[in-house]
């Protein structure tokens, strides 16, 4: 066996090797929240009518997030909360450009935890 995979099989066993941490969270629920903040945008801009922000959220999980059914699932349902909860709530659209800006950070993030440029 080589030495690195030993160094690597203690490290494992050891605990000292663990999934990373951000902000004190497990990855993949960071990914999740990154996944459902684009997925609260997206129902407010399907909701105002902002088409050109739906699709570039959309190109951006696209780009960035591995194909899987459970995260699109994800998106989708959280589009359709925030949708949804606009039309209870009575709710009025934000400026497009404010809109703009959140989405700008929820790309951000986005891409900082699924390791994209």
């Amino acid at each position: 066996m080589s030495s690195v995979l030993r160094v690597f099989l203690v490290l494992l066993t050891s605990g000292i090797l663990m999934p990373p941490l951000v902000w004190g969270q497990p990855l993949w629920e960071q990914q999740n929240q990154a996944v459902s903040r684009l997925g609260e945008l997206n129902g407010i801009a399907l909701n105002c009518d902002y088409p050109a922000e739906t699709m570039r959220m959309k190109k951006a999980l696209i780009a960035n997030v591995p194909k899987r059914r459970g995260i699109g699932q994800l998106f989708d349902d959280k589009s359709h909360e925030s949708f949804l909860s606009i039309i209870r709530q009575g709710a009025i659209c934000p400026d497009e450009r404010e809109l703009q800006g959140w989405i700008d950070e929820a790309i951000v993030t986005l891409k900082q935890v699924y390791g994209a440029n």
